[in-house]
């Protein structure tokens, strides 16, 4: 995001609060605390109220004056109401921390003597202020009370990962009206579009992000940030319909799939460089892919399609380079955890001629 809160004036007053609340974190005591936390609350009201209060050629959003003045009455009617009409801005955000942050600034604000607010509480729910902040205005705010980043990041990559499984429970399974990510997940999996070992991933790093909203980083490492990172982009590739991740190799003999061959393997580069096998089935009317690292071997997931794997799978196909096997190996037996060192072997040695990463030894 470039653009600067100069050219976007009702993005100022928010950001203003926002810097405040900023400048009271790093005074790191008790009472610059509860104020830190107590500001960055107000900063989200406001900033909600001046989003959902913009002209509609402005943010496409039809609200009437009066439904606005009825929301803006209550915080928790604010926040359903930015769920509600502006789901591209609010896809994969935990609203739900926002307003639990909320009763704890009702809580300090009612009974404030005394109490105190730990500095990871007054980190979470800033980072949390200003990743909405830059959704609603796309203007980025230089100020993170997280110097690392590490917080931030983390819930961004969340996000990612959130709105992927979304849309592969949307546009594989029909199922849009699943929101919680428990839902996806366990549906995902029961269906058969993720693997045992990658719904108890994603089920850790639930755990991980359910803390860290809260303000408990105590599970939260850059190890974690870069599986998650690597997990979701994984996905990313493997699931999406709509665009194709694949790009040809350098040297590669393009494949052109009319061959109605009821089984075919394949190797793709994938947009995050890394070499992948596919393996294709024609079976009763439907048809699958299965995901294999091309380095190890490793069962990276399945898909089905209804038809033929030369249409249902055209975009991976077109950009992708036939491999041969002599002999196949049962995919559901053998294949389940990884390829078999000897079917590995066979597809890598191809993979090396065709101009692809030579295996090593």
């Amino acid at each position: 995001m470039t653009t600067t809160a100069s050219t976007k004036p009702w993005a100022s007053g928010p950001a203003e609060i926002l810097q405040h609340a900023f400048e009271l974190s790093r005074r790191n005591t008790d009472a610059s605390r509860r104020l830190a936390l107590l500001t960055t609350d107000n900063a989200v009201e406001l900033m909600i109220k001046a989003y959902l209060g913009l002209p509609k050629r402005v943010t496409g959003l039809a609200l009437s004056k009066r439904e606005y003045d009825e929301v803006c009455d209550s915080f928790p009617r604010l926040i359903e109401c930015l769920e509600r009409i502006a789901q591209n801005k609010t896809d994969g955000f935990d609203l739900g921390a926002v307003e639990w942050f909320h009763r704890l600034r009702n809580e300090l604000y009612h009974n404030g003597n005394g109490l105190t607010v730990p500095s990871d509480k007054v980190t979470a729910y800033f980072e949390l202020a200003r990743l909405l902040y830059e959704r609603l205005f796309e203007v980025e705010l230089q100020c993170r009370v997280d110097e690392n980043g590490l917080v931030a990041r983390f819930i961004e990559a969340w996000i990612e990962l959130y709105k992927t499984l979304q849309r592969m429970a949307g546009e594989e399974l029909g199922e849009e009206f699943l929101q919680s990510t428990r839902s996806i997940n366990d549906k995902l999996t029961v269906s058969g579009y993720l693997d045992s070992e990658t719904a108890h991933q994603i089920d850790e790093f639930r755990t991980i992000r359910n803390a860290v909203v809260h303000g408990d980083n105590y599970l939260l490492t850059s190890e974690k940030l870069t599986a998650l990172k690597t997990l979701s982009d994984r996905l990313k590739w493997q699931w999406e319909t709509g665009k194709s991740a694949a790009q040809t190799p350098k040297g590669s003999k393009r494949t052109k799939a009319h061959a109605r061959t009821d089984r075919a393997w394949f190797y793709v580069t994938g947009a995050d460089g890394e070499l992948y096998i596919l393996a294709m089935v024609n079976a009763r009317g439907s048809c699958s892919m299965r995901t294999f690292d091309a380095e190890d071997g490793k069962f990276l997931g399945k898909r089905y399609k209804p038809g033929n794997y030369q249409e249902a799978f055209f975009e991976y196909l077109e950009n992708a380079t036939e491999l041969k096997l002599m002999r196949q190996p049962n995919l559901e037996k053998d294949c389940r955890v990884a390829l078999p060192p000897a079917v590995l072997a066979e597809l890598e040695a191809q993979i090396w001629e065709h101009g692809g990463a030579q295996p090593e030894l």
